[in-house]
């Protein structure tokens, strides 16, 4: 601790300029982080070797590699195992979910596509290169942002999960939702869709809440992601005496006869307009006349 601490002064005491003294500051305080991290992981896989072993695995090697996170580049060691008949594994990497031919972690993918999301690629890549410890490209960025696309594409699940379902549940209500996120390319335009339902949702504090048996599915794809909801709806409930209340932004494929065609046959079915889409198109339609939209907007609201 008095080392690091020591090292912190003399960075402090070095620097004049105030964002280069920060900076260098950030740069210290995550490569200690990365550090921390390695060494860390490196224990986590040598504490997995008897229960692997277990499973009738055996030490093939240790290798060497590297994945960006949101701290940064970390390298670690970790061991392969090998087990005649059986696919060879890195325990390590399948307990923090890294990828083997993936450079970057969940974490890190995450934030560069909710980003991509609200900006360009280059915007993106400047954005992610100001305020992380990693360096991106735009290409690669929108790299990710397809190889995003097929990996959800490659993990939509068909009716096939759903044949062994003998006893389907029943919920008094269900809540959907179902929208568009636009990814700005700088040749394309990508757009994935998304649906989502959950049983409940309830309040953990004021300013948080939880959605309860919640399943999301997301393609690149509006029909496929629709297909993936319908099965989802039709197979493991008995929806003859739910309410489900959707909603949505009203924008194409998103209209209340869309999700009559999701929900299928329910005890009932209310669909809702978006209320930030609503209270816009109030604005849009009425921007002759500013007074009266508020006034429209409130009589919407408590009638």
């Amino acid at each position: 601790m008095e080392s690091i601490i020591a090292d912190i002064v003399k960075i402090i005491k070095s620097e004049n300029n105030v964002i280069a003294r920060e900076k260098a500051l950030m740069c210290c305080f995550f490569g200690l982080i990365r550090e921390l991290i390695k060494l860390a992981l490196e224990e986590v896989d040598a504490g997995l070797v008897e229960e692997t072993k277990k499973q009738g695995y055996q030490i093939e090697k240790k290798n060497k590699r590297s994945v960006v996170t949101a701290f940064g580049e970390i390298g670690y060691w970790l061991r392969r195992y090998a087990c005649p008949g059986k696919k060879a594994q890195y325990p390590l990497d399948k307990l923090m979910g890294y990828d083997k031919y993936k450079r970057y972690s969940v974490l890190a993918v995450k934030d560069i596509l909710q980003v991509s999301a609200v900006a360009t690629y280059r915007n993106t890549a400047l954005a992610v290169n100001t305020l992380s410890c990693f360096n991106i490209s735009h290409s690669q960025v929108g790299k990710l942002i397809v190889q995003a696309g097929k990996q959800i594409k490659a993990q939509q699940q068909s009716e096939e999960r759903y044949d062994g379902i003998t006893q389907k549940k029943k919920a008094p209500v269900l809540y959907l939702e179902g929208d568009g996120v636009v990814i700005k390319g700088t040749k394309k335009r990508l757009e994935f869709h998304r649906y989502q339902v959950c049983e409940d949702i309830i309040n953990l504090s004021k300013t948080r809440r939880k959605r309860v048996q919640a399943k999301e599915f997301v393609s690149l794809s509006r029909l496929d992601a629709l297909q993936e909801i319908k099965a989802y709806l039709a197979n493991p409930y008995d929806l003859s005496d739910t309410l489900i209340i959707s909603n949505a932004d009203g924008g194409a494929g998103y209209a209340k006869k869309n999700f009559d065609e999701i929900v299928g046959y329910c005890r009932q079915h209310e669909h809702f307009f978006d209320v930030f889409h609503l209270n816009k198109k109030i604005k849009d339609r009425l921007g002759f006349m500013p007074a009266m939209q508020s006034k429209l907007i409130s009589a919407v609201e408590f009638n």
